[in-house]
């Protein structure tokens, strides 16, 4: 409280408290402090400013290398290596052009998420415990996450649900990734409809074979 602060020998002055009362109502600093914490401090819950502020302070900046979208019709021989190009007749438009750049600007939770891997990575010794912490307190409301050491210098990301492209792009980004230095990751998704055993899989002639 301000009263604190009064010197002793000025405690007793009516008009002098009065005029600091007065001012401190006019400067109250409640409603801005709460507003500050939400739209700038907390990173849950924070704006565009103050993801700015998180990117500089973590040390990443708001673009990233995203993929070409290419599911387009085309020719065997024209194959990319990407798994949705080319496909037959009746299933894409043509293709439409090569993308000039990959850089993407990320949107604000795009944005979020990133630095949420940057700041566990910055923090991380990235031990297969730790990158399962990683991945339960960024994904705790989409369903399982989990990490698998292959034992030859690899590790596998498995997803059991589906990632958002930016997602996908993040985390297979060495420098956000708490991943050991040296070891590459394999990001992998298993999702439905595929056909198998499990509960939510497909019986014959609807699901496909999990393909990775």
């Amino acid at each position: 409280m301000w009263e604190d602060t009064i010197l002793t020998q000025y405690s007793a002055s009516k008009k002098l408290l009065s005029i600091i009362d007065t001012f401190n109502q006019a400067v109250n600093l409640d409603d801005f402090t709460d507003e500050f914490i939400r739209r700038v401090w907390d990173l849950t819950t924070c704006e565009t400013f103050g993801l700015d502020m998180w990117g500089k302070k973590v040390g990443i900046s708001r673009y990233i290398v995203a993929p070409i979208d290419s599911d387009s019709f085309g020719f065997s021989e024209a194959d990319d290596a990407s798994p949705d190009y080319p496909t037959p007749f009746n299933d894409s438009p043509f293709y439409g052009g090569v993308q000039e750049t990959t850089n993407v600007r990320l949107g604000d939770d795009a944005y979020r998420t990133l630095i949420f891997c940057k700041a566990f990575t910055n923090i991380s010794v990235a031990t297969i415990p730790d990158i399962n912490k990683f991945l339960k307190i960024l994904f705790y409301k989409r369903g399982r996450a989990y990490c698998v050491n292959y034992r030859d210098m690899t590790i596998g990301i498995t997803f059991e649900f589906e990632l958002a492209p930016y997602e996908e792009s993040i985390l297979t980004n060495y420098e956000v990734t708490p991943v050991p230095s040296g070891v590459l990751v394999n990001i992998r998704q298993v999702v439905s409809p595929y056909f198998g055993f499990s509960s939510d899989a497909y019986p014959f002639n609807d699901g496909t074979f999990y393909r990775d």
